[in-house]
């Protein structure tokens, strides 16, 4: 469970909304995916308040974008074994089953598991492994790794237009390292759902990371490279800017984590919440200041 700020009534809130969020699909009409715990969890780690929480699931639940549902029969008795085994267990006993498709309903799936094992709450994280489960089969072979790029040049060479660029990637120690340092330094344009996603999902990866053995973790860092060019059909390659371009982002004053958590709560979209989140957590990992300033960029403050 992450350590975070959350006040003791904003966790009862949490805890009780989630409740209630289980009664909902987490696919949304049209072929969406639905945000409300996500955005939720986020939110309140950010400091939103018990009134805030619920006014976000009020706006959250309105209209019929949102799927009900029967609780699936198998939810219940997973719930009950992560409270009696604890989360750690039964997501190690899990994951490797899952890790071959990370980019499942484009990182969706990996960022509701990060999020229910963040709130702690035992129905969203049997949820989440049950969500990810029924789209867990990857979609092609995956890269051995045994090339001789790094995940900066592979990205580059597919910008290009090699699609074969992924069976020279090389699959370093850090390759998640990398593909977090790479998806900060693309994600500029606040609009772009794309590289929004790159960033939220590989925070998402690299949270879940730890629960696998090292050649499980290769294979998640090798099969997360291979979901990032998969998505560049949809949404177009992207290349980061030149280095002296990041080191002026990285100068640049931004508003502290305590004003940007308030500016995305008050957005009241949950992306932009789920990407201020993921960025305050990736930059107390890396220490890297882009972190701030992609989520600055991202409310509209830098």
């Amino acid at each position: 469970m992450t350590t975070t700020t959350t006040s003791t009534t904003s966790a009862q809130t949490l805890d009780r909304l989630l409740d209630r969020e289980l009664d909902r699909s987490p696919h949304a009409r049209g072929g969406f995916i639905s945000h409300l715990a996500m955005g939720l969890t986020a939110a309140a780690r950010l400091g939103a308040d018990p009134d805030e929480l619920d006014a976000l699931f009020v706006d959250w639940t309105s209209g019929d974008f949102l799927i009900g549902r029967d609780r699936p029969p198998e939810l219940v008795p997973l719930s009950d074994e992560v409270a009696r085994h604890g989360a750690t267990a039964i997501v190690r006993e899990w994951l490797p089953h899952l890790i071959g498709h990370p980019g499942a309903q484009f990182f969706h799936a990996v960022i509701r598991l990060d999020l229910a094992l963040d709130a702690d709450h035992p129905g969203q994280i049997a949820n989440a492994l049950l969500n990810w489960g029924a789209d867990a089969t990857p979609p092609a072979p995956g890269p051995d790794g045994d090339g001789d790029l790094d995940v900066a040049e592979v990205m580059a060479r597919v910008a290009a237009g090699d699609r074969d660029a992924l069976h020279d990637l090389r699959a370093d120690d850090d390759l998640l390292d990398q593909v977090a340092a790479w998806v900060a330094s693309v994600h500029d344009d606040p609009h772009d759902f794309g590289t929004l996603h790159f960033v939220t999902g590989t925070r998402a990866v690299r949270a879940v990371a730890p629960y696998l053995d090292d050649d499980d973790r290769r294979e998640l860092g090798l099969r997360t490279v291979q979901a990032l060019i998969g998505f560049t059909d949809r949404f177009g390659p992207s290349t980061p800017p030149p280095a002296d371009e990041l080191d002026r982002r990285r100068a640049t004053s931004v508003p502290d984590w305590g004003e940007l958590g308030r500016l995305a709560i008050a957005s009241g979209d949950p992306h932009v919440v789920k990407l201020t989140y993921a960025c305050r957590l990736e930059e107390a990992a890396t220490g890297d200041p882009l972190l701030r300033w992609v989520a600055a960029r991202q409310n509209r403050a830098a």
